[in-house]
């Protein structure tokens, strides 16, 4: 019982370690230690009737293949998410003008729960370090806006004019990407400091918060 429990173990063991070796491309030397040289150890020492001393040895080794084996899923799994990570930070986000300006004084309040919570999750991840493409037209944070109708904004007209003044002010154009640390400071020099930002959306519904928070881009 104790031999049919040790050939099983053996096949299962040394079967991975093969997998394994083929998938990390050992060396010759070291396939030759682990795939060839132990076998023939552990399987001589069974024919020499020593198979209490071999299958303990067994154990260690499917234990050590097993530790090996998890470690790298897991070097395999991060660098998948940083390959991830890496290929989000590549893409530019779509960013309408206007919003450069309700970013720096955002605090947390929207036109919605779910609509400021996504507002501040995609500040974070500009905040990272990504590049922005200036678009007038629907962009990231208004796929959460409740005033979002099917792609269209509901103050198409209004939100559109603040975009164009955005642009003018920046000397930016619809469509062009830059990095968002770069786009900020042109608001904030050009737009924030200036006071044009009362001047573009001062009758905005939100106005009273820009009026009374400091710019986070002053911070820069």
């Amino acid at each position: 019982m104790l031999t049919l429990l040790f050939i099983i173990c053996f096949f299962a063991v040394f079967g991975k370690l093969l997998m394994f070796g083929i998938k990390a491309a050992w060396g010759i030397s070291k396939f030759l230690l682990t795939i060839v040289l132990l076998p023939v150890i552990l399987i001589g020492l069974v024919v020499g009737g020593l198979i209490y001393l071999a299958f303990p040895i067994l154990i260690v080794v499917g234990n050590a293949v097993i530790i090996k084996s998890c470690r790298e899923k897991q070097k395999e799994r991060k660098k998948m998410a940083e390959e991830k990570d890496r290929q989000k930070l590549a893409r530019p986000v779509l960013l309408r003008p206007h919003h450069g300006m309700c970013l720096a004084y955002f605090k947390g309040e929207g036109y919605s729960d779910g609509f400021s919570a996504h507002m501040k999750e995609v500040l974070d991840e500009l905040q990272k370090g990504m590049d922005v493409q200036l678009y007038v037209g629907t962009d990231e944070i208004c796929s959460a806006c409740p005033n979002n109708r099917e792609g269209q904004c509901t103050d198409l007209t209004l939100v559109e004019k603040y975009d164009n003044a955005v642009l003018e002010a920046c000397g930016l154009a619809d469509g062009e990407q830059l990095a968002f640390d770069d786009f900020t400071e042109k608001v904030q020099n050009q737009l924030l400091v200036t006071g044009k930002r009362k001047e573009i959306c001062g009758g905005c519904k939100w106005n009273g918060i820009c009026e009374n928070e400091k710019s986070r881009w002053e911070e820069q």
